[in-house]
């Protein structure tokens, strides 16, 4: 069970979704990690930069998988 913040529906976030992306990959080549999320445990780090950049950079409170389930343990 996957869960989506309801934020990554709006014309604000998926106007800039291809430049978080990007940026969210360079975030992750800055720091020497892989950038490919789908690798075993890099989806928290993945989701720590996307949250952070989200906030920093565009302004958006953005809550990962992981903030809305709790209950769901994500490797």
């Amino acid at each position: 069970m996957s869960e989506i913040d309801p934020i990554e529906n709006t014309d604000r976030y998926i106007k800039i979704q291809s430049r978080l992306r990007e940026d969210i990959q360079q975030a992750l080549e800055n720091d020497g990690l892989p950038g490919n999320p789908l690798k075993r445990g890099l989806c928290h780090l993945y989701w720590m930069y996307k949250k952070q950049i989200l906030l920093e950079k565009y302004g958006i409170n953005w809550r990962s998988p992981s903030d809305l389930t709790p209950h769901v343990v994500f490797d």
